[in-house]
C-alpha cells in the first residue's frame, strides 16, 4: 500500500466541510419555511415556538413567507 500525497488531507478536509455546509444549508431551509407556521401555532397556544416544535414536530399546510417570521422574531427581541 503506498502513502497518499500530503494533499490529500486537505482535500477531504475541504469535501467534508462542504458536506456539512450543504445539510446546514438545506436545513436552514426547511426551518424558515416552517418558521411561520409555527410562530402563529405558538401565539395561539400560549407557548413559545420551541414548546410548539416540541409538541407537533410535524406541520401540514403550506406556510407563509419566511420574511413575515423575521419580522416576528425581531419584534420579539
Amino acid at each position: 500500500m503506498t502513502a497518499l500525497p500530503a494533499w490529500w488531507s486537505h482535500i477531504r478536509g475541504v469535501l467534508g466541510l462542504f458536506g456539512v455546509a450543504a445539510v446546514a444549508v438545506g436545513l436552514s431551509v426547511l426551518v424558515g419555511q416552517h418558521l411561520d407556521h409555527y410562530l402563529t401555532r405558538a401565539n395561539e397556544n400560549g407557548r413559545t415556538v420551541i414548546a410548539e416544535i416540541l409538541a407537533q414536530p410535524l406541520c401540514t399546510g403550506t406556510p407563509p413567507p419566511v420574511t413575515t417570521a423575521k419580522r416576528e422574531i425581531f419584534a420579539h427581541l
